[in-house]
């Protein structure tokens, strides 16, 4: 019986350590979820259709204030795992940009708030590379504190200028769905 109990106490030991070390982001070789993976939801509008998948609806969680079109999200058992498709190259990064890495953030919570199914990893696939993202309360804590800052920056419905003047740049402001809207910055 004590064999056992340290034996146990050594497993979790090990598992601790383990969860303490662990990496939060693994580069790896561009790959969609395949096999026991299950389409749930596409942002795509147009061409074939599954039954039992929601096609290009913007997902909401009234509670935390998020909305956004995730380009896929998984079913994998209990659990969905959201895929965001980027179309520009990463190169040697070691990691996700960190603007892509908080949208994932924000669509591990959307996709829970849909689903009612825990989110504990997802993807995002750039051209080159794929990043496996595991959605942990470190990660959760960041895209709060992102989410308290872009808040905070929303004044009389404006976003304030920032420091050093407005960035204002078409490429990045034609499509932008602030534009015409909370945005102060014009064209």
């Amino acid at each position: 019986m004590e064999i056992f109990l340290t034996a146990a106490a050594c497993a979790v030991f090990v598992r601790l350590i383990f969860l303490l070390f662990r990496e939060d982001v693994r580069k790896c070789k561009t790959k969609l979820p395949g096999g026991g993976y299950r389409l749930a939801y596409s942002d795509k509008r147009t061409g074939a259709r599954r039954p039992g998948v929601i096609y290009g609806r913007t997902l909401t969680d009234a509670a935390r204030g998020l909305s956004g079109k995730p380009d896929m999200i998984f079913f994998n058992g209990r659990r969905v795992i959201p895929v965001e498709l980027k179309s520009s190259a990463i190169g040697n990064a070691d990691g996700p940009r960190e603007g892509d890495l908080m949208q994932l953030a924000a669509y591990f919570r959307l996709a829970e708030a849909q689903f009612k199914k825990k989110s504990v990893h997802g993807r995002l696939v750039y051209s080159d590379a794929m990043f496996i993202v595991l959605n942990t309360r470190k990660l959760q804590r960041r895209l709060s504190r992102v989410l308290n800052e872009m808040n905070g920056m929303i004044i009389g419905g404006k976003i304030r200028e920032p420091a050093g003047g407005p960035r204002q740049s078409f490429a990045k402001c034609r499509n932008c769905p602030c534009r015409g809207t909370v945005c102060n910055q014009q064209d």
